[in-house]
C-alpha cells in the first residue's frame, strides 16, 4: 500500500513538474519579441548625455524619456515634465510628472531632475557631452516635490524645445555603477529595460511599471551596417523592422509582402565645408574662396537626384531648414543647376584647369553613399575631381567633437534641426558656436549669437532671416535635399511611427 501511494505521489509530482515546465515553455512561446535591424550603435551605447545622432536616439528612446517631446506638427508635448514656463530669460520652471518609476523601481522625482542637471554641468564626462554643450545649463534647484527650477548661462528662448533631448536617468544608480557600467546597463523610465548590451546587439524586456508601458514583451536590436543586409533580414523574417533603407528597396519589399514607412523629418542631407584651417589636414585654402563654394553648388543637379534616385519622395533644399521647421524662409531657393556658371566661377577663382577635393563620409546610409557619388559625378563634369573617403562612425564622432582632425575639405552629413524643429538649431553646430567647430564665419557669428538668445519674436525673426540668407549666399553649406527616412516593416508590426528621432515604442504591437 505504501509502495502504491509512493508511486501515486511520484506520478502526481511528475505531472505537476512537467505541467510547470510546459506552462513555462508555453509562456515563453507566447512572449512577443520585436526584432529590429539597426545600421550601427553609437560607441557610447546607453549613455543618455552622449546620445544625439539618430544612430543613438532611435534605440535610446526605448528605455529613456525626455522632459518634452516634439510632435509632428512642431508643437512641444509634455513628457516627464507636464508643464513649463520661462520665469525670466535664464530661468525656467518645470512641473514634473508624478508617480513615474525608474527601471529599478526607484521614483523619478524633482531631486532626480536636479541630479541629472548637476551631472551634466559638473561631471568631467558630462562637460564634454553634446547635451551639456547645447543646453548651456547653469544649475537647477528643487522648489517642491514636483517642481524644478532650471537656469541657463545665457538666454535661450526655445529651451523647452531643446529639452526634447534631455533624457532623464537614475542619477543615483549612475553614480553607483559609473560611466562604464551605465553604458551597457542604462536605467531610465522608458517602456523597455535593457538586460544585455554586448557588441552590436541590445536586448530589453518590457518594463511593466512604465508610465507608458510597452505592448510587446521583448525588444532585440542588432546592428547590420549594410543596407542590403538589413533589407534581406527583413525579407527573410529574421527581423520585424529594418531601419534606414533606400528608395530602391521599396518595390523589392513590396513584392516580398513587406511594408515601408516613409517619414519626412526635420533634417537635411548636405555636405559642409571645413573653413577652419587648423581643423583639417587638407589644404582648405581651395574652398575658402566663395566662388569655389558657389561653383560647387551650381554644378549639382539636385532635382535630378530627387526625381531619379529618390523617386520624388522629397524636394531639393537650399537652406538650413525644412519646410516644416520654424523659421523656414520660403523665398530662399536651392541653387539652380548651371554647370556653365560653375565653370565660369572656377575660372575666375584661378581653377580653370580643375582642382582636386576630398569629401569624408560614413557608409551607413545610401543618403550618404549614393548622394556623395552623384555629387562626385556632377563635379567631374565641371573639372572638379572629388575623392570620396569613407570613415567609421566612431571617427566621425571624434572629428565632430574636435578630438580628431578632419582629413578632407568637406564632409557629408546632416543639417540637423533635431530636437527643436527650429531653424536656429543647426547653427549650434554649424558655426563658431560649436565646441568642435569646423565651420566658422566671424562676420555672421554676432547675428547667430543674437538670434539664439533673443526672446522678442519680431527681433528674432529678423536676425534668423539674416543668418539663413547669409549661409545660402556664401554657400558655406551645400544643401542637397530634405531627408525622408525609409524604414522596412513587417506586416505583423502595427502602429509603427517615427518622428524627431523617436520611435513610439510604447504603442507598437506585434501580431502572431
Amino acid at each position: 500500500m505504501k509502495k502504491f501511494m509512493g508511486a501515486v505521489c511520484a506520478t502526481a509530482l511528475g505531472i505537476v513538474l512537467s505541467t510547470g515546465v510546459l506552462n513555462t515553455n508555453f509562456a515563453q512561446a507566447q512572449e512577443k519579441t520585436l526584432r529590429v535591424a539597426h545600421y550601427g550603435f553609437n560607441p557610447q551605447k546607453g549613455r543618455f548625455e552622449m546620445a544625439f545622432g539618430a544612430q543613438s536616439t532611435l534605440p535610446l528612446m526605448a528605455f529613456a524619456d525626455s522632459l518634452v517631446f516634439i510632435n509632428p506638427d512642431g508643437t512641444a508635448e509634455p513628457g516627464l515634465a507636464t508643464s513649463w514656463s520661462a520665469k525670466d530669460e535664464t530661468t525656467w520652471t518645470f512641473k514634473i510628472r508624478e508617480g513615474v518609476k525608474f527601471h529599478n523601481g526607484a521614483p523619478m522625482t524633482a531631486d532626480q531632475i536636479v541630479k541629472n542637471v548637476n551631472f551634466l554641468i559638473n561631471d568631467d564626462m558630462g562637460k564634454i557631452s553634446i547635451s551639456s554643450r547645447f543646453l548651456g545649463l547653469a544649475g537647477a534647484k528643487k522648489i517642491d516635490e514636483s517642481t524644478v527650477e532650471i537656469t541657463t548661462k545665457l538666454p535661450n528662448p526655445i529651451l523647452d524645445r531643446w529639452f526634447a533631448m534631455f533624457r532623464i536617468m537614475d542619477a543615483d544608480y549612475q553614480a553607483d555603477v559609473g560611466v562604464e557600467g551605465f553604458t551597457i546597463a542604462p536605467i531610465g523610465t522608458g517602456p523597455f529595460k535593457v538586460v544585455s548590451w554586448t557588441g552590436e546587439s541590445m536586448e530589453a524586456v518590457a518594463f511593466k511599471d512604465a508610465w507608458r508601458p510597452a505592448k510587446v514583451d521583448r525588444l532585440k536590436i542588432d546592428a547590420l551596417t549594410e543596407v542590403a543586409a538589413r533589407r534581406s533580414a527583413l525579407e527573410s523574417g529574421q527581423v520585424d523592422i529594418a531601419w534606414v533603407l533606400s528608395a530602391d528597396d521599396i518595390p523589392i519589399l513590396k513584392s516580398a509582402g513587406m511594408n515601408t514607412v516613409i517619414t519626412p523629418i526635420f533634417d537635411i542631407v548636405a555636405f559642409k565645408f571645413i573653413t577652419i584651417p587648423e581643423r583639417t589636414t587638407a589644404d582648405n585654402s581651395l574652398i575658402l574662396d566663395r566662388r569655389v563654394r558657389q561653383a560647387i553648388n551650381y554644378a549639382i543637379n539636385r532635382q535630378q537626384y530627387v526625381d531619379e534616385v529618390l523617386g520624388g519622395l522629397t524636394v531639393p533644399a537650399g537652406q538650413s531648414a525644412t519646410r516644416t521647421v520654424v523659421g523656414y524662409q520660403s523665398d530662399i531657393d536651392p541653387y539652380p543647376y548651371d554647370p556653365e556658371k560653375a565653370k565660369k566661377l572656377l575660372a575666375e577663382a584661378g581653377h580653370g584647369n580643375g582642382l582636386d577635393l576630398i569629401m569624408e563620409l560614413i557608409p551607413t546610409s545610401t543618403d550618404y553613399t549614393d548622394t556623395s557619388q552623384f555629387i562626385a559625378d556632377n563635379l567631374k563634369q565641371v573639372g572638379i575631381n572629388l575623392e570620396l573617403r569613407q570613415i567609421s562612425l566612431a571617427d566621425l564622432l571624434g572629428k565632430l567633437r574636435g578630438q580628431k582632425p578632419w582629413d578632407g575639405h568637406m564632409w557629408m552629413g546632416l543639417v540637423e534641426n533635431f530636437p527643436t524643429g527650429d531653424v536656429m538649431r543647426p547653427f549650434a553646430t554649424d558655426s563658431c558656436s560649436f565646441f568642435g567647430a569646423f565651420i566658422c564665419d566671424p562676420t555672421i557669428q554676432p547675428a547667430i549669437d543674437a538670434a539664439s538668445t533673443e526672446f522678442d519674436p519680431g527681433k528674432r525673426a529678423s536676425l534668423v532671416r539674416q543668418v539663413v540668407k547669409h549661409y545660402h549666399d556664401e554657400a558655406l553649406i551645400s544643401y542637397m535635399y530634405e531627408r525622408a527616412i525609409i524604414d522596412g516593416v513587417s506586416p505583423k508590426v502595427k502602429n509603427y511611427r517615427l518622428f524627431n528621432r523617436a520611435i513610439n515604442w510604447h504603442e507598437i504591437e506585434l501580431d502572431d
